[in-house]
């Protein structure tokens, strides 16, 4: 069974964008799961769905990353997150 359609992946993305920052926000921050919801959030809201609400949030990681953008792959991530979150 597969679920189409704009709402659900819209869902998909608000879902991993929230979830991320929960993983960095956490007393032991798991950057790595963090990133891999993340980059799936980004990916959604590039190719296939505009919302304003989940740039919102994939603006908000990228806030909670703050203390580490020196991590490589946190910078990349914010890198690749800057042109969706820029509109």
């Amino acid at each position: 069974m597969r679920l189409q359609g704009n709402e659900y992946t819209r869902e998909g993305a608000l879902r991993n964008a929230l979830l991320a920052t929960t993983y960095v926000q956490q007393e032991q921050p798991d950057l790595d799961k963090a990133l891999a919801l993340g980059d799936q959030a980004v990916q959604t809201l590039t190719g296939q769905v505009t919302s304003a609400r989940c740039i919102k949030h994939v603006r908000n990681l990228v806030g909670a990353l703050t203390p580490y953008r020196r991590t490589p792959t946190v910078r990349q991530f914010c890198q690749d997150a800057r042109d969706l979150i820029a509109t």
